[in-house]
């Protein structure tokens, strides 16, 4: 097949020869390098002399260092049974039961909040909280909808493996 550029101008043939020849300019060292093509590096833990009973984790740190950074109070300790509620409601999307409440208040030993969580992310109804917005996003349905409404037979099969997953 024969193309024929009757209607090209000069101007723009000499500017395709130039983009060509030395291409459309290259990232030169005076330009920022994208952050998703950086080496991963692991920061200093600051080091923090005040409030260091509201420290829990190296993470605390960086945020209280940038909270004094900006004379930024931190808040307060949540209460047991905010904390409990929260997690819960963030993790599988429903409040906690009454018993589930009252075990995690009478529970006095260290890693009490960290067991909760550890609890939480090994339910199933975490993995059925946080599959819906993957279904929704693939617009899952076990039926075409609508009109012909026929069965998607083995639909539930990506499902399963969703939450699953």
């Amino acid at each position: 097949m024969t193309f024929r550029f009757h209607n090209i101008s000069i101007a723009l043939i000499g500017v395709f020869t130039t983009v060509l020849a030395f291409g459309t300019g290259s990232a030169s060292s005076a330009e920022p390098v994208h952050w998703a093509y950086k080496s991963i590096e692991r920061p200093a833990v600051p080091s923090i002399a005040e409030k260091k009973d509201w420290v829990r984790s190296p993470i605390d740190k960086f945020i209280l260092r940038r909270l004094m950074d900006n004379d930024i109070q931190p808040s307060r300790r949540a209460m047991k049974q905010t904390l409990i509620r929260r997690v819960t409601l963030d993790l599988i999307g429903i409040p906690p039961t009454p018993a589930q409440v009252s075990a995690f208040l009478n529970d006095d030993q260290p890693g009490a909040y960290e067991r909760v969580v550890d609890r939480l992310l090994a339910s199933p109804r975490y993995g059925e909280k946080w599959a819906r917005p993957w279904l929704d996003l693939c617009h899952y349905a076990d039926t075409d909808g609508y009109l012909t409404d026929q069965l998607r037979p083995v639909a539930w099969r990506y499902r399963d493996w969703l939450i699953d997953a």
